[in-house]
């Protein structure tokens, strides 16, 4: 039921996301054009204004196309989980022979991978945008290379662990506004403030938890040997990737742990605590 339940939320949202995609493509497509047609104009001459310019106005404009994207890629997913499960079309969805964890689950997996298919159309983007640059297609085969040489850590393995990352980020962001969604449920009658009220306010627990956490981290690191900040400073001198892959691997810890809570937290409150009324 979980394949079923993801192919039809995949066809739902495939519109919105395809057309989304092939108009960011198109546009970064479409600077290049400009931007081709106006070294052509003045002889490619590299340091000439309009250049300047329009290579400006064009890494803003494209700064704002690929931050709108990343939004609409949370806002839709959200907007989805709000409407089939909390709204009007709840009724029919929890009549469907799947578990509120298979519906929790065919969201955020549909959502995932339209992140994963959003993060190569970043990539493409940014490639589509450089390619007019002076050199560039001399300095990015060098790239691998160069990164390898200065963190000793392969590039296409850097590459492939942020992009793991980056999907544990997006997770986290889903399931926090899904769990915020079923308390917000709580109040049929007024659903969308209460759910808003629950976003501020478990924001401001976290905050608050992370804040006192680094705190006592501070004084338990301060009472604790001096030998053991030796140690973590001689780390991160002679192994500096190996220290930021490390801390990236802690990082990557808690948002899993917090992506259990969440996702256990929602399930309950839409197995036990449902109300459509």
């Amino acid at each position: 039921m979980l394949r079923k339940l993801i192919k039809h939320e995949l066809r739902a949202t495939s519109k919105i996301f395809l057309s989304l995609f092939a108009a960011v493509v198109a546009l970064m497509g479409g600077f290049q054009m400009i931007f081709l047609v106006a070294r052509l104009l003045t002889g490619r001459d590299d340091t000439h204004p309009l250049l300047a310019l329009l290579f400006g106005l064009f890494s803003v404009l494209s700064a704002f196309a690929l931050l709108a994207m990343m939004a609409v890629l949370v806002i839709v997913p959200v907007q989805r989980f709000y409407k089939n499960l909390l709204g009007d079309e709840g009724y029919l969805m929890f009549t469907l022979p799947a578990t509120p964890a298979q519906q929790i689950l065919s969201k955020l997996i549909t959502a995932l991978i339209w992140v994963f298919a959003g993060i190569i159309v970043c990539i493409l983007a940014v490639l589509l945008f450089a390619w007019n640059l002076p050199d560039i297609t001399t300095a990015v085969p060098s790239i691998p290379a160069s990164f390898q040489a200065q963190t000793g850590v392969s590039f296409y393995l850097a590459l492939f662990l942020f992009g793991l990352f980056m999907l544990l980020v997006f997770a986290n962001t889903y399931l926090h506004f899904y769990l915020c969604i079923a308390i917000g449920g709580q109040w049929p009658q007024n659903r969308l403030l209460a759910s808003a009220v629950a976003y501020l306010i478990l924001n401001a627990v976290l905050q608050f938890v992370v804040f006192f956490g680094i705190i006592a981290a501070a004084l338990i690191f301060s009472s604790a040997d001096i030998s053991f900040f030796r140690s973590l400073q001689s780390l991160a001198k002679q192994s500096p990737t190996g220290f930021f892959y490390g801390m990236l691997g802690v990082s990557a810890v808690v948002m899993i742990v917090l992506n259990l809570v969440y996702f256990f937290v929602t399930r309950w409150l839409l197995s036990k605590r449902l109300n459509l009324a």
